[in-house]
């Protein structure tokens, strides 16, 4: 069995033991949480402070770490040179901003005959914050492909992808994704177009 098979096997395991640890937190033996007016003066202070007190453990989270793992479903090359896309991983960072989230974002990608490796920065709406489970996501960035360097080993990557989250316990998510990963070589303009289908873990914190 191929690196690459190995790689989607284990995101398959690590996906279903997830999804099979996600559990309803209440339980039907525990006293229903205090509700009403009564129950809400108790976050005020009685010195005048008005700032309600909330739990950190409830706050909407903001950051997330993820872990991707990408198939190629189809490649359209410019010019024959450049091989088509195999599988891929992406590890990535994500943060919440004022209107939209932003990214940092480590890729690899195996293309055939050559192996790339990318460093991109993106945004992605909605923000973190919502927990709407549909997002979209744009990145770019520089590519490099590994061997003797010579004018067809710098590229520019750029991406475009939506996805949706699926929010598990303990602030887990796995993720599903679909869109466009693109390169140019930078210095002869060959061009690689492709579509992909991705799906991974991420931890938000």
């Amino acid at each position: 069995m191929g690196l690459g098979k190995w790689i989607h096997a284990l995101f398959f395991v690590l996906i279903f033991s997830s999804l099979a640890g996600a559990e309803d937190t209440y339980s039907p033996d525990e006293e229903p949480p205090a509700t009403g007016w009564n129950s809400a003066l108790k976050y005020f202070k009685k010195d005048g402070d008005n700032s309600a007190r909330v739990e950190s453990s409830g706050a909407p989270k903001t950051r997330l770490v993820s872990l991707d793992n990408v198939v190629f479903v189809d490649n359209n090359a410019v010019r024959s040179k450049d091989t088509p896309g195999q599988w891929g991983l992406n590890l990535g960072i994500e943060w919440d901003n004022s209107y939209v989230g932003e990214g940092f974002y480590v890729n690899y990608g195996d293309y055939k005959t050559q192996d790339k490796f990318s460093l991109l920065y993106g945004f992605f709406f909605p923000r973190l914050e919502s927990r709407f489970p549909l997002y979209i996501k744009g990145n770019a960035g520089l590519g490099y492909f590994t061997g003797d360097y010579n004018n067809d080993s710098l590229a520019v990557d750029y991406n475009l992808y939506s996805g949706i989250h699926f929010f598990t316990r303990h602030n887990v998510l796995f993720n599903i994704e679909v869109g466009s990963k693109n390169y140019t070589r930078l210095f002869t303009r060959s061009q690689l177009n492709s579509f992909v289908l991705s799906s991974g873990l991420a931890f938000a914190f």
